[in-house]
């Protein structure tokens, strides 16, 4: 059950957020800057505060797929991409993906990657106590 000095905390935290958005609103014609992009749902680690290692099966966008979707109007002002998953780096085809993303998108300045850097013969090994 939640503290009413926890309910003050969610409130306060929502009240900035909202002057936040009346500062930095969106006009109609704006268009994204950074996007975060999942580009896989399974993982290689069993980390307690993501459950996307349960996923039986993964769902992923193809490097075709995802030039047909970043060659949209919509993503022609992109300056950053940020790669995550899931596990980004259990993808076979990972270069062909950062090389659709850069061949596509004229404005990028950026791209990035969250991993949790484990190989899969590492994730094997007991001595890391989080798997």
């Amino acid at each position: 059950m939640l503290k009413k000095k926890d309910i003050r905390h969610i409130y306060d935290s929502y009240s900035q957020l909202r002057k936040m958005k009346r500062v930095n609103e969106l006009r109609p014609d704006s268009k994204p800057k950074a996007l975060n992009l999942n580009i896989i749902d399974s993982c290689n680690s069993k980390c307690t505060m993501c459950n996307i290692w349960k996923n039986e099966e993964s769902v992923d966008i193809t490097p075709e797929e995802l030039g047909l979707i970043l060659s949209d109007p919509l993503y022609s002002e992109l300056q950053h991409v940020g790669v995550t998953g899931g596990e980004p780096t259990l993808r076979e085809d990972l270069p062909d993906i950062y090389r659709t993303i850069i061949d596509t998108l004229p404005s990028l300045k950026g791209v990035s990657m969250i991993t949790n850097a484990i190989e899969e013969r590492d994730s094997k090994k007991s001595n890391y106590g989080y798997l």
